[in-house]
Protein backbone atom coordinates (compact mmCIF):
# COMPACT_ATOMS: atom_id res chain seq x y z
CA UNK A 1 0.00 0.00 0.00
CA UNK A 2 3.14 2.04 1.04
CA UNK A 3 4.56 1.51 -2.51
CA UNK A 4 1.07 2.47 -4.48
CA UNK A 5 0.67 5.10 -2.36
CA UNK A 6 4.48 6.85 -2.98
CA UNK A 7 4.07 6.51 -7.02
CA UNK A 8 0.32 8.25 -6.95
CA UNK A 9 1.71 11.16 -4.47
CA UNK A 10 4.42 11.02 -7.46
CA UNK A 11 2.13 11.08 -10.25
CA UNK A 12 0.09 13.84 -8.49
CA UNK A 13 3.04 16.59 -8.20
CA UNK A 14 3.80 15.76 -11.47
CA UNK A 15 0.38 16.55 -12.49
CA UNK A 16 -0.44 19.11 -10.26
CA UNK A 17 2.87 20.92 -10.43
CA UNK A 18 3.57 20.22 -14.22
CA UNK A 19 6.49 18.81 -14.09
CA UNK A 20 9.06 15.76 -15.23
CA UNK A 21 10.49 13.15 -13.04
CA UNK A 22 13.87 14.74 -12.73
CA UNK A 23 12.72 17.98 -11.07
CA UNK A 24 10.32 15.68 -8.27
CA UNK A 25 13.69 14.31 -7.21
CA UNK A 26 16.21 17.21 -7.82
CA UNK A 27 17.14 19.97 -5.95
CA UNK A 28 14.57 21.94 -7.59
CA UNK A 29 12.16 19.74 -5.98
CA UNK A 30 13.67 21.13 -2.79
CA UNK A 31 13.27 24.83 -3.62
CA UNK A 32 9.85 24.21 -4.36
CA UNK A 33 9.44 22.64 -1.00
CA UNK A 34 10.93 25.02 0.75
CA UNK A 35 9.10 27.94 -1.30
CA UNK A 36 5.81 26.61 -0.93
CA UNK A 37 6.08 24.94 2.86
CA UNK A 38 2.69 25.41 4.35
CA UNK A 39 0.89 25.27 1.14
CA UNK A 40 2.68 21.80 0.09
CA UNK A 41 1.63 20.47 3.38
CA UNK A 42 -2.05 21.23 3.00
CA UNK A 43 -1.83 20.26 -0.14
CA UNK A 44 -0.23 17.25 0.57
CA UNK A 45 -3.06 16.72 3.26
CA UNK A 46 -5.91 16.93 0.99
CA UNK A 47 -4.79 14.77 -1.68
CA UNK A 48 -3.99 12.20 1.32
CA UNK A 49 -7.49 12.36 2.58
CA UNK A 50 -8.52 12.34 -1.00
CA UNK A 51 -6.50 9.50 -1.91
CA UNK A 52 -7.89 7.21 0.74
CA UNK A 53 -11.01 7.50 0.10
CA UNK A 54 -10.47 6.59 -3.58
CA UNK A 55 -8.37 3.32 -1.83
CA UNK A 56 -11.29 2.13 0.14
CA UNK A 57 -14.01 2.47 -2.97
CA UNK A 58 -11.33 1.02 -5.66
CA UNK A 59 -9.49 -1.50 -4.05
CA UNK A 60 -10.58 -4.81 -2.25
CA UNK A 61 -8.15 -7.17 -0.54
CA UNK A 62 -9.15 -10.57 -0.86
CA UNK A 63 -8.06 -12.97 2.08
CA UNK A 64 -9.24 -16.82 0.75
CA UNK A 65 -9.18 -18.75 -2.54
CA UNK A 66 -13.00 -19.31 -2.53
CA UNK A 67 -13.11 -15.02 -2.56
CA UNK A 68 -10.27 -14.92 -5.48
CA UNK A 69 -12.41 -17.31 -7.50
CA UNK A 70 -15.57 -15.42 -6.84
CA UNK A 71 -14.46 -12.17 -8.12
CA UNK A 72 -11.91 -13.86 -10.91
CA UNK A 73 -14.77 -12.82 -13.25
CA UNK A 74 -14.63 -9.31 -12.57
CA UNK A 75 -11.00 -9.33 -12.36
CA UNK A 76 -10.58 -10.77 -15.59
CA UNK A 77 -13.39 -8.20 -17.25
CA UNK A 78 -11.96 -5.12 -15.66
CA UNK A 79 -7.45 -6.01 -16.15
CA UNK A 80 -6.91 -8.91 -17.41
CA UNK A 81 -8.48 -9.44 -20.82
CA UNK A 82 -5.95 -9.22 -23.78
CA UNK A 83 -3.05 -11.86 -23.88
CA UNK A 84 -1.24 -9.71 -26.17
CA UNK A 85 2.24 -8.17 -24.80
CA UNK A 86 2.54 -4.25 -25.77
CA UNK A 87 6.41 -3.36 -26.30
CA UNK A 88 7.51 -1.90 -23.78
CA UNK A 89 8.47 1.27 -25.38
CA UNK A 90 4.62 1.90 -26.27
CA UNK A 91 3.58 1.55 -22.66
CA UNK A 92 6.25 3.97 -21.80
CA UNK A 93 5.39 6.81 -24.58
CA UNK A 94 1.63 6.21 -23.32
CA UNK A 95 1.53 6.01 -19.29
CA UNK A 96 1.65 9.49 -18.24
CA UNK A 97 -0.57 11.17 -20.55
CA UNK A 98 -3.44 7.77 -19.45
CA UNK A 99 -2.28 8.68 -15.76
CA UNK A 100 -3.02 12.55 -16.02
CA UNK A 101 -6.23 11.52 -17.69
CA UNK A 102 -6.36 9.28 -14.55
CA UNK A 103 -6.27 12.19 -11.97
CA UNK A 104 -8.08 14.48 -14.12
CA UNK A 105 -10.45 12.18 -13.89
CA UNK A 106 -10.57 11.74 -10.50
CA UNK A 107 -8.63 8.91 -9.71
CA UNK A 108 -5.86 9.50 -7.38
CA UNK A 109 -5.27 5.60 -6.14
CA UNK A 110 -3.25 3.29 -8.01
CA UNK A 111 -2.32 5.23 -11.07
CA UNK A 112 0.22 3.60 -12.38
CA UNK A 113 -1.52 0.18 -12.36
CA UNK A 114 -4.55 1.76 -13.58
CA UNK A 115 -2.35 3.09 -16.57
CA UNK A 116 -0.35 0.33 -17.14
CA UNK A 117 -3.18 -1.88 -17.17
CA UNK A 118 -5.29 0.12 -19.85
CA UNK A 119 -2.49 0.75 -22.00
CA UNK A 120 -2.05 -3.41 -22.31
CA UNK A 121 -5.96 -3.71 -22.50
CA UNK A 122 -6.66 -1.71 -25.42
CA UNK A 123 -3.19 -2.93 -26.08
CA UNK A 124 -4.27 -6.58 -26.77
CA UNK A 125 -6.33 -5.27 -29.73
CA UNK A 126 -3.33 -3.53 -32.08
CA UNK A 127 -3.03 -5.29 -35.08
CA UNK A 128 1.23 -4.05 -34.91
CA UNK A 129 3.20 -1.38 -34.33
CA UNK A 130 2.06 2.18 -34.02
CA UNK A 131 4.33 4.09 -36.47
CA UNK A 132 2.23 6.89 -37.97
CA UNK A 133 1.01 9.55 -35.40
CA UNK A 134 -2.67 9.25 -36.41
CA UNK A 135 -2.31 6.04 -35.45
CA UNK A 136 -0.61 6.53 -31.47
CA UNK A 137 -3.77 9.75 -30.92
CA UNK A 138 -6.05 7.05 -32.03
CA UNK A 139 -4.60 4.46 -30.06
CA UNK A 140 -4.50 7.06 -27.00
CA UNK A 141 -8.50 8.29 -27.61
CA UNK A 142 -9.40 4.72 -27.06
CA UNK A 143 -7.23 4.33 -24.10
CA UNK A 144 -9.11 7.30 -22.58
CA UNK A 145 -12.37 6.40 -23.44
CA UNK A 146 -11.41 3.01 -21.04
CA UNK A 147 -10.62 5.39 -18.84
CA UNK A 148 -13.40 7.21 -19.10
CA UNK A 149 -15.36 3.74 -18.20
CA UNK A 150 -13.51 3.16 -15.10
CA UNK A 151 -14.25 6.94 -13.65
CA UNK A 152 -17.98 6.23 -14.51
CA UNK A 153 -18.50 3.32 -12.80
CA UNK A 154 -18.75 2.92 -8.78
CA UNK A 155 -16.82 -0.13 -6.72
CA UNK A 156 -13.66 -1.83 -6.99
CA UNK A 157 -11.08 -1.69 -9.87
CA UNK A 158 -7.97 -3.68 -8.06
CA UNK A 159 -8.34 -7.02 -6.23
CA UNK A 160 -4.84 -7.39 -4.25
CA UNK A 161 -4.73 -11.01 -3.33
CA UNK A 162 -3.19 -11.22 0.56
CA UNK A 163 -1.13 -14.12 1.00
CA UNK A 164 -2.54 -16.28 4.18
CA UNK A 165 1.00 -16.66 5.33
CA UNK A 166 1.61 -12.64 5.26
CA UNK A 167 -1.31 -12.79 7.49
CA UNK A 168 0.52 -15.41 9.84
CA UNK A 169 3.72 -13.75 9.70
CA UNK A 170 1.72 -10.50 10.76
CA UNK A 171 -0.01 -11.74 13.86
Amino acid sequence: MVSIAVHDVRNFLKYSWNVEDDVLFGSTFIEKLTEEGEDFKEELKGFLGLWFKKWKERVKLIFNEEQWDKNYETVSMLVQRGERKVPFEQIKLFKFPVIEYLISRGELCCTEELSDQSIKRKGADLKGHLTTPKEKIEFLNKVFSLVRSYSDCKGPLIFIKVSNDLVREAY
